[in-house]
């Protein structure tokens, strides 16, 4: 791959992109599978059985499960609820008595509640096949107490590790879809990178991006923590780069003596080199191994939209990067609309997006992007990215060699289908995703008493399905 090394001399000129970076340039054209997602659920709100089922073709795989939400008036003391997604319907009811008192006149009250429960699965996509398998879904993460998935990695066995930065752990996912916490504690945050811990001791504060290096070590993004952390194979955690308190902030330095502001993404090239998504700081860092020096590679600090070595080069809100066999980094630079280049000369490139906020797919320059997420590259220099944003759209996309944009995947809608969160790529081609849904749902819960009775119903309707259920005593 040759490389290009114009260079922008201020801070406002622009440089020619993309197409030198590449040995070649195959155009991969949009595969635009219209593949139904595969539901299944995890919810926060513990309370019920579930059940999961998977298939080969994401068209016709599904899970579901049934989750008893409680709501509860002044009066009444019976909670029923029932849930559908797509056309899947699942219900529970329960009732319980309760005492009434008696009273010559009769009174009647009502009143609604709204929840919001995350439901996630991991897939894994066919190299263009259209062809979707759920690797792990409801079951599998609701038993590791997890709440939501974000950043993934592969290493060179086939394992798959998937961050929970609500949860503040590490997930482990093996070929066989085996799920267990690989690093932190369920629900604990915490902060003891001051000293060389057990996977199992480590503590994480909303840990997201994840690089697996050559050595087999995972690389993650503790977000909370201004921390780059590692998990070695023996099972350790250690401290990378940032202070070992926490603090945040924009210095050049060796390992702690570094500041980091939200670092949200790693990558890691072939010869160790760490790449960030120093989000908070605008930048990019680069840490060299062994010496673990952190360096600025892009951006000064501030939000800015340019190209050039550096500092005269600027970004705004970097989110995530991803490194192909050349060692050119793509990086997505979310609130700029834009996925930038950093060569192997270090130089910020302009790459693929207008800079305008939309999801029109044109070419390297006129295509427009909303919210920029996680990425990663296949082997061939295919860079693929999620392109998400909450009420407008959420698309896995590719980006071919040349910065041109097709559709991999569309998500309808954030409230009532999936969406992809995170994606990574294994030797083989194949995609894994991480994938959730927001169901926001209402109850209403309504009662009525007389002389020595009292009922309450509540329904719920998700979509186009809506279910009810109603439980007595007297």
């Amino acid at each position: 791959m040759s490389s290009s090394s114009s260079s922008s001399s201020s801070s406002t000129s622009e440089s020619s992109s993309s197409s030198e970076l590449y040995s070649s340039s195959s155009s991969s054209s949009s595969s635009s599978s219209s593949l139904s997602s595969s539901s299944s659920s995890s919810s926060e709100l513990y309370s019920s059985s579930s059940s999961s089922s998977s298939s080969s073709s994401l068209s016709s795989s599904s899970s579901s499960s049934s989750s008893s939400f409680g709501y509860s008036s002044s009066s009444s003391s019976s909670s029923t609820s029932s849930e559908s997604i797509g056309n899947t319907s699942s219900s529970s009811s329960s009732s319980s008595s309760s005492s009434s008192s008696s009273s010559s006149s009769s009174s009647s009250s009502s009143s609604s509640s709204y929840i919001l429960s995350q439901y996630n699965q991991l897939m894994r996509y066919g190299q263009g096949s259209g062809v979707g398998v759920l690797l792990a879904g409801r079951n599998q993460l609701f038993a590791e107490r997890s709440a939501a998935i974000a950043g993934i990695c592969l290493d060179g066995s086939g394992n798959i590790y998937v961050s929970d930065p609500i949860r503040h752990i590490i997930l482990k996912v093996t070929p066989l879809g085996q799920v267990r916490v690989y690093a932190g504690k369920s629900g604990e945050s915490g902060n003891n990178a001051n000293n060389r811990v057990t996977a199992t001791v480590a503590r994480f504060n909303q840990p997201k991006g994840l690089s697996a290096d050559p050595s087999g070590n995972i690389i993650v993004a503790d977000t909370g923590n201004n921390q780059i952390r590692q998990i070695t194979p023996d099972g350790y955690v250690t401290l990378v780069a940032g202070s070992s308190t926490g603090a945040a902030g924009l210095v050049t330095g060796g390992g702690s003596h570094a500041r980091l502001n939200e670092p949200t993404d790693v990558t890691v090239d072939n010869s160790g080199r760490i790449f960030v998504a120093d989000r908070g700081n605008h930048a990019v860092r680069m840490i060299v191994p062994g010496t673990a020096w952190v360096s600025l590679v892009a951006g000064n600090g501030l939000p800015g939209d340019s190209y050039g070595v550096g500092i005269y080069a600027q970004l705004n809100h970097p989110y995530s990067v991803a490194v192909n066999p050349s060692g050119v980094v793509c990086i997505c630079d979310s609130d700029n609309h834009k996925i930038k280049i950093l060569d192997r000369n270090l130089n910020l490139l302009k790459f693929s997006g207008s800079g305008v906020k939309g999801d029109f797919i044109g070419t390297a320059t006129t295509s427009q992007y909303n919210d920029l997420k996680f990425s990663d590259i296949d082997r061939s220099g295919n860079f693929y990215v999620v392109d998400f944003d909450e009420g407008t759209n959420s698309r896995l996309l590719r980006i071919n060699q040349n910065g041109i944009p097709g559709i991999v995947k569309d998500y309808a809608g954030t409230t009532e289908g999936f969406y992809v969160v995170g994606v990574g790529v294994n030797k083989s081609g194949h995609l894994y995703t991480c994938e959730s849904v927001y169901i926001e749902t209402e109850y209403t819960s309504s009662s009525s008493s007389s002389s020595s009775s009292s009922s309450s119903t509540s329904s719920e309707s998700i979509g186009n399905v809506s279910s009810s259920s109603s439980s007595s005593s007297s």
